[in-house]
This record gives structure tokens, C-alpha cells and sequence, in this order.
């Protein structure tokens, strides 16, 4: 398969998404396109499989010149796109999702799903819930449909976590390319995770392609940084600099009692007890392998599910059996991992503002986290995923919950956000707020934490901060013992 896209460009109201953009993607390779929050990254994969349509420019399929195509004409050829937030049915198993949507017998979907499970070695427990499910366990059910319907080409959109933490999914990217001749286009972010698995590499800046790479090596991460955020930008710079000032930093304050604590916490049959707790100005992480028990403690920390046994502790009240909302009015702010799971996509900026009861100060919280948008009556889902992310930080920057509880909290966000986001995290720990972070990145959690909990089998167990930043391994081989 050969897709060629030639001048390509998309507007949104007077906002420019794309401009002029050309390039091509060819069956046998995996090319990485790398940008910044907002670069026009997930709007290009849209045009490619057919979502949006482009303004001008052309699309070649095989050759066909085509002015747009469309999502049906996109699956008949082949092309699927893997969404940074899968949009499934949250009530339905993911088996009764593809039911759905391959019109197919209950039996021959579960029968499709484990000889296609078994053939390329992505595994997910398809009888789940998806609302049970992880980000990347709904990433991974989504490839296997499409594989199930003859993939060709498979086009990623910030497949983040999956590229950083899941090697079973990065070798099935490149036996899929080499082995079976298929195509893979890989939108991110994640400068080292692309240049480790790419063929080559696009990069992008406010939607304009400004360089290929033909060949790739990792020699060129600081070039490409600095053409992602603009050359010798501040940006960039702070970027270089910000692993060594994380490390450096001394936490040296008291801290007062515990704000919220779990005991005998079992939110699984499969694992073991989860004792933590987080005090007042304190961030704690708390890091799981994808899949293993992350989801279903964090829907049991806000309430959407009962713990199998034990108590939640927060301020010297029992809140185990305390509904969400009553946990959100005393002071609890919960972020999942799907951002589209507290986020209606077809809210306007100013709704969703409105919603959290923010007035005017809402725009210069988001003009601060550097939300890239049209304006205050764009819908989210002109917003790019990392941009969701920011929107939701800059949401705790204007409401000053007690506590903040999340989910792979630095989920989309590019370097430069990223390091904003540490930052403004950490100026709020200050004003005595308090994260609760549950992230399958254990670089993530040594960088911004306090203190470190790991999950497995076992139950939690704390990791000495200080050696765990001499030698990461230690994090990783607590993870699987």
C-alpha cells in the first residue's frame, strides 16, 4: 500500500490546523511523526483515515487521487486509525464492543479475537468492561479489530504509554511492518520512543511539516527537540535542563499527618493488599504495570467501584463507601487516564469551564498551562489530546482541590508541556495541595514524587526514594517479582 498526501490543508474557522502539508506513508515501514501538543498531528491521521475532510490538497491511494476519502472507503482498504481515546461503549465488555462492531456471532468474534490474539501476541481480557479497562488495553482490543478486518495500514495517535512501557506491542509494530508487510504511522511526541522503532520521521511545528528524516538514530534527539519547540528556544532549553534540576531538588519540609490513607485495600482477586498514604504538600506515586490492577484501583479511589475489602481514609473520615460526588465536594479532584471519561467531547471551553463553576480567571489558568485553542466556544474535540490534558491541569490550577488523585496524570502531553506540568505541580504542593499519582511510567514517577509505591501481585509496597533514583532498576524488578 502507498499513501501520498500532496499540499494538504485544514482550517478550522480562521485557525490554520494544517498547512501544506506532504508526505507519504508505503507498506513495509513504520514512519514517526513527531510535533508538539497542537502541531496537527491527530488532525493529519484524521484526513488520512477520513474523519475530517481537507480544504484543499490531495489524497493517493494505490495511485487513485482522491480530493477526500471517507471512513468506509478507509477500512475497504485497509487503513484503520487507533485513537488516542478509543471510543467504545464503557458499559459493554470489549467483546460485546466488536459484536457491534463487526456484525458478527458472539462465538465466532471470541474465536476471531484469540486465533488473531495468538497470531500476533496481543493479548487483552476482552471480557472485561471497557469502563475496567485501561487506556492501553482499549488501544490494544482496537488493533485487534482492525487486524481482524485485514489491516494494511495502521495509523497510531499518541499511543504514549504503549511505546514506553509495553515491549510485547513494540515488537508486534515491527513484525507487523517486516514480517507481514503492513504499514504503521506513529504520531507522538515521545522523541526516544519514536526514534527507537521508526523507519523514518516527519516533524512537525503548528502544522507545517518543517523536516524529514530518511534514516534515524538517536543522535538526532536534541536536533529534533529544537525543531519541535523552535531553535535555541526557552522551551527547549528547559527541557534539557529539567531531569537534573528534578534530581537535584531536596525535599527538606515537614510534613504534617496523613490527608488520606488506604488499609487492606484489595481491589482485585489477583492482588495483594494496598496499604498508602499521602499527607498534606505531599505527591506520592504509586507505579503499576499497565493492565495489573492500575484501573481498577483508581475507580475504587474515586468511588465508581466498591473495594473487594478493606477501608479509604481521607481527613480522619471513612469515605469507602462515600459516592463520588461527595468525595469531589470535600475537596478530591479525580483525572482518569481516559480524559474523555469526565470530558464530554462536544462541551464547548467556556461549558466545561462553566460546569467546575470557574469564571473569567478560567482563561488565564488555561492561557497559563499554554492550552493551544480557537477559542472559548471551540468543542473539546477540536482540542488535541495533549491540549486535554493541559485543559484539565489548568482546571486544578483554578479550583485548589485538597487532594488530586489521577491516572497516567502526564498522558499526551508533549516535553514542553510536560515540564510545565511538573513545575506548576509542584508550586502547587506548595500551597499545601496533595497529588495521589498512579502512573505505569516509572521514569514519571522518580522525576515528580515524594514518595514511591509499586504494585504487583503482592500488594504495594514502598520503594526508598533515594535508591530507587541511583538505580531505577529496582522500581522495574518490583514491578514483576
Amino acid at each position: 500500500m502507498f499513501i501520498e498526501l500532496d499540499k494538504i490543508n485544514k482550517f478550522f474557522g480562521d485557525y490554520k490546523a494544517l498547512d501544506n502539508v506532504s508526505m507519504y506513508f508505503r507498506s513495509g515501514e513504520i514512519v514517526g511523526i513527531l510535533g508538539e501538543n497542537g502541531a496537527g498531528k491527530t488532525t493529519l491521521l484524521n484526513i488520512v483515515y477520513g474523519l475530517y475532510r481537507p480544504d484543499s490538497g490531495i489524497i493517493s491511494i494505490d495511485g487513485e487521487r482522491l480530493r477526500y476519502i471517507t471512513p468506509r472507503y478507509s477500512v475497504n482498504k485497509g487503513i484503520f486509525l487507533v485513537q488516542q481515546f478509543p471510543r467504545l461503549i464503557e458499559t459493554m465488555t470489549g467483546l460485546e464492543n466488536l459484536v457491534l462492531l463487526l456484525n458478527e456471532r458472539r462465538e465466532d468474534v471470541r474465536k476471531l479475537l484469540d486465533e488473531y490474539s495468538d497470531r500476533f501476541k496481543i493479548y487483552v481480557d476482552y471480557n472485561k468492561k471497557v469502563s475496567d479497562m485501561t487506556l492501553i488495553e482499549r488501544q490494544k482490543l482496537y488493533t485487534l479489530m482492525s487486524l481482524i478486518q485485514n489491516a494494511k495500514m495502521i495509523l497510531l495517535d499518541e499511543p504514549n504509554t504503549l511505546l514506553t512501557n509495553d515491549l510485547e506491542y513494540i515488537d508486534f509494530l515491527r513484525r507487523f511492518s517486516r514480517e507481514h508487510e503492513g504499514g504503521v504511522v506513529i504520531c507522538s511526541h515521545k522523541i526516544k520512543a519514536v526514534l527507537d522503532i521508526s523507519d523514518r520521521i516527519y516533524i512537525m511545528r503548528r502544522g507545517r511539516v518543517l523536516k524529514e528524516y530518511k534514516s534515524v538514530s538517536k543522535e538526532y534527539y536534541d536536533e529534533i527537540l529544537d525543531i519541535m519547540f523552535g531553535h535555541n528556544s526557552y522551551t527547549s532549553t528547559v527541557y534539557k535542563s529539567v531531569e537534573k534540576s528534578n534530581r537535584d531538588e531536596e525535599i527538606s519540609r515537614e510534613f504534617s499527618k496523613d490527608l488520606f490513607k488506604t488499609k487492606d485495600l484489595v481491589v482485585r482477586d489477583d492482588i495483594g493488599a494496598i496499604d498508602l498514604s499521602v499527607k498534606r504538600g505531599e505527591i506520592v506515586s504509586i507505579v503499576t504495570i499497565a493492565g495489573r490492577g492500575d484501573k481498577e484501583l483508581f475507580n475504587v479511589l474515586a468511588g465508581l467501584t466498591r473495594p473487594l475489602k478493606g477501608s479509604i481514609v481521607y481527613d480522619e473520615e471513612d469515605i469507602t463507601k462515600k459516592p463520588t460526588y461527595e468525595r469531589i465536594s470535600r475537596g478530591i479532584l479525580y483525572i482518569p487516564d481516559n480524559r474523555l471519561e469526565i470530558i464530554n467531547p462536544r462541551y464547548k471551553i467556556r461549558e466545561l469551564l462553566g460546569l467546575w463553576k470557574i469564571n473569567s480567571s478560567g482563561v488565564v489558568c488555561i492561557d497559563k498551562m499554554n492550552v493551544v485553542y480557537r477559542s472559548l466556544e471551540s468543542q473539546i474535540s477540536e482540542l488535541s489530546g495533549g491540549n486535554i490534558t493541559r485543559l484539565l491541569i489548568s482546571i486544578i490550577l483554578c479550583t485548589k482541590p485538597h487532594l488530586v488523585i489521577s491516572h497516567n496524570i502526564f498522558n499526551g502531553l508533549d516535553q514542553r508541556g510536560y515540564a510545565h506540568a511538573l513545575k506548576i505541580i509542584r508550586d502547587l504542593r506548595q500551597e499545601h495541595m496533595s497529588f495521589l499519582m498512579i502512573l505505569n511510567d516509572y521514569e514519571e514517577a522518580l522525576e515528580i514524587s515524594d514518595r514511591i509505591y509499586v504494585l504487583n501481585e503482592e500488594g504495594s509496597k514502598e520503594i526508598s526514594i533515594e535508591k530507587a533514583r541511583l538505580e531505577p532498576k529496582i522500581l522495574w524488578r518490583e514491578l514483576v517479582s
